[in-house]
């Protein structure tokens, strides 16, 4: 299968710059993912891919050819929309089989891939019916069969999932992920769902407002943010974030958050050259905080319980410190009270601190 490169392309909608010179490489057979929120320009940019829109300026290739002037058509692209686009006057079958039926494959052929296809999605039962007759989460399925069931080179998806419920939402995460490497189709994603790009995707472009955040593997993106956007925007509950001033004493290196002071002398290497008074960005991933009992550890914090949330094998625990909130998951149950006062202790080994000015991340 065909790798893709976009190669600084650009496109404006009046005088809207959607996409921002844009470069960026999707490996021959990779899952990749456009993980941004609304305006990030992700839809434009696979319908550029597509051929449906054409980019004011750069170079888009398919393999190792340019294909800026290849109709839809001649792209060997299938796209699935966030709208349905069914054929309404067609069964499901045949709604399925209707790009199967132009490469004038045999009527044995195109019965055993439609249902390959639908039992995999879970649309047997399906197969008979109109689309007018079906859920929208039944709809997206059928959209979802029919682009995957000619096998193309590059699969676009743009938010496949929105439509479905949790449950099958999270058993399709599963089955498109398990098709797209056994068919090894190069696939690009679109979505606003960290979680879907987390699961799914073998890398991800993180994008805001057209211009490419970062670009790296999913462990990379989750554990070494470019910057606080990423930081914030990838990872359920969001990172933690606690602005503090750096002070070097002698042979110490202390954070002041106000409330409390926190031992950064481990950490001296990556802040020796940033002068003391600077104030900074402290980071840290709910999962990378543990409540402790009352200690006098100096480098456990205390903090009183504002909120708990149950959510099955965990509970979401958020902490308030002085004015600050962050929050903590524990195991489910967990002995604990609203207003109760604890102690909290942050694992050093997942520390992130960013720059207030720039907001990128210092480490």
């Amino acid at each position: 299968m065909p790798k893709i490169l976009l190669d600084g392309i650009s496109k404006k909608y009046g005088k809207a710059l959607v996409v921002n010179n844009l470069t960026l490489e999707i490996h021959d057979g990779e899952f990749a993912c456009l993980l941004g929120p609304p305006g990030a320009g992700k839809t434009t940019i696979l319908r550029m891919i597509a051929g449906l829109v054409s980019q004011d300026k750069g170079n888009i290739y398919i393999g190792d050819k340019v294909v800026n002037d290849l109709p839809p058509a001649q792209r060997d692209v299938a796209m699935v929309f966030q709208t349905f686009a069914l054929y309404p006057h067609l069964t499901v079958f045949e709604n399925i089989a209707s790009p199967l039926r132009k490469k004038n494959l045999s009527d044995s052929k195109i019965k055993r891939k439609v249902e390959e296809v639908a039992e995999v999605l879970g649309i047997t039962h399906l197969l008979q019916k109109a689309p007018g007759l079906l859920s929208g989460g039944e709809r997206q399925r059928v959209a979802i069969g029919r682009s995957i069931a000619k096998e193309p080179n590059v699969l676009l998806l743009d938010e496949p999932l929105s439509n479905l419920d949790a449950k099958l939402r999270i058993h399709m995460r599963a089955e498109l992920k398990k098709l797209q490497r056994r068919l090894g189709i190069t696939t690009v994603l679109g979505t606003p769902d960290e979680l879907e790009a987390l699961t799914m995707s073998d890398r991800i472009a993180v994008m805001r407002n057209g211009e490419l955040i970062q670009h790296d593997s999913t462990e990379n993106i989750y554990d070494h943010p470019k910057n606080l956007f990423v930081a914030k925007f990838v990872g359920s509950p969001p990172m933690n974030t606690l602005k503090f001033t750096l002070e070097k004493e002698k042979d110490r290196m202390l954070g002041k958050f106000g409330t409390f002071d926190l031992d950064l002398t481990k950490f001296q290497d990556r802040l020796q050259k940033i002068e003391s008074g600077t104030e900074l960005i402290f980071g840290i991933r709910a999962p990378d905080i543990a409540l402790q009992p009352e200690g006098k550890d100096r480098q456990r914090i205390e903090a009183t319980v504002y909120t708990i949330e149950p959510m099955g094998a965990e509970t979401v625990v958020a902490l308030k410190l002085g004015d600050t909130i962050v929050k903590t998951k524990v195991p489910s149950p967990h002995k604990i009270d609203i207003d109760q006062k604890v102690r909290l202790a942050f694992d050093e080994d997942a520390v992130h601190v960013f720059d207030t000015k720039t907001e990128d991340a210092v480490f």
